[in-house]
């Protein structure tokens, strides 16, 4: 009697009892979430640092409105599809640009739905890898790691440019600033130096306990092993600069296009305009506030980051900047889940055959 039922009672007792609480746990993730963003973005609305009014103004003009589907298209598509597609490259790794636009407005939605902007450039490499035997993990990591990269390495050097083009005026309004910029660019590329050694000293501790020849696998052997593999792929890319400068080069395109639309859309919302070089300061700062995985595609945080940023120049509205800006571009990134869900519909037969 006991050995049948005290069985039965471990594992039916535990099981009906966790399918109530995951709902509720997940559902508190979520709140938790959304908390800070709805925080900020009724503070901001209630302290008049933000008018959502500014949206009807903006996109209620023609030219604006274009203008912001070309930046979206030129930049968050077909500029980054290509970038993603040099990278490849750089791997050996071959993909069609139409696979890759299509990859890329998918990695849009995912990146719009879940905090951090990093899930839809996991998303895609694993629906890439389908296609591509030859995209393994290792790679997906790889690519993941140095489509990071090499954007935040544009970002960077965007505002430390602009810092040192215009070092006298920042310094005077906001010398914290200046400052901030030259460590965030010596902090950017001591993280550089730091993962290529890192990957080198994997690489070569793999190579003696080959050598010396094996124990069993542990699990800090299989972390090592794990970075190993990245750190060849990354030296496998490092080899080629050109891929590495093309990259680079597509994301300075990128931002420097998104400055020139908060510009824009700057002369058409603020009376208070800052010139073209301090929008080059401020706006990489903002835009890495935003990728913080705090909220979806930086929502309140964002916000906060370019009004404060913007007051440090004694102008206004920059909350209503970004506000635009983030509407006009995350807004066409949601469209980006019919060709998720027409992806899912047309593989999900071919994957049994």
């Amino acid at each position: 009697m006991h050995t049948t039922q005290s069985p039965d009672s471990a594992t039916t007792s535990p099981a009906s009892a966790e399918p109530p609480a995951r709902p509720i746990v997940s559902i508190a993730k979520r709140l938790a979430k959304w908390l800070i963003p709805l925080m900020l973005i009724g503070w901001l609305l209630s302290s008049g640092k933000l008018d959502l009014r500014a949206l009807g103004r903006v996109f209620g003009d023609p030219v604006l409105f274009v203008g912001n589907m070309l930046c979206w298209t030129l930049c968050a598509l077909v500029i980054a599809a290509a970038r993603w597609r040099l990278l490849l490259r750089g791997l050996g790794i071959h993909l069609r640009f139409s696979t890759a636009i299509r990859l890329q407005f998918i990695a849009l939605f995912a990146n719009t739905a879940v905090p951090g902007n990093v899930a839809g450039d996991v998303l895609k490499n694993v629906l890439a890898a389908r296609e591509l035997p030859a995209l393994t993990l290792t790679r997906t990591l790889t690519c993941v790691l140095l489509e990071r990269v090499v954007g935040l390495i544009a970002l960077v050097a965007i505002s430390v440019i602009a810092v040192s083009l215009r070092f006298s005026e920042v310094y005077a309004r906001a010398p914290s600033l200046v400052l901030f910029s030259y460590l965030l660019g010596l902090g950017t590329l001591g993280g550089v130096v730091v993962a290529l050694v890192a990957a080198k000293l994997a690489t070569r501790a793999r190579a003696q306990a080959d050598e010396t020849a094996a124990t069993a696998p542990t699990f800090v052997s299989k972390i090592r092993d794990r970075i190993a593999d990245v750190g060849d792929a990354l030296f496998t890319i490092a080899k080629r600069p050109a891929i590495l400068g093309g990259a680079i080069g597509l994301s300075l395109a990128m931002h420097l296009l998104y400055v020139a639309l908060f510009v824009a859309l700057g002369q058409k919302i603020t009376p208070t305009q800052l010139p073209i070089l301090d929008v080059c300061v401020v706006y990489p700062i903002g835009m890495l506030t935003s990728i913080l995985p705090l909220a979806p595609g930086g929502i309140g945080v964002g916000h906060a980051a370019f009004s404060a940023l913007f007051a440090l120049f004694g102008a206004t509205g920059g909350a209503d900047i970004f506000n635009v800006f983030l509407v006009g571009q995350l807004v066409p990134n949601l469209v980006g889940v019919v060709p998720y869900l027409l992806d899912s519909g047309a593989r999900t037969p071919t994957k049994s055959q």
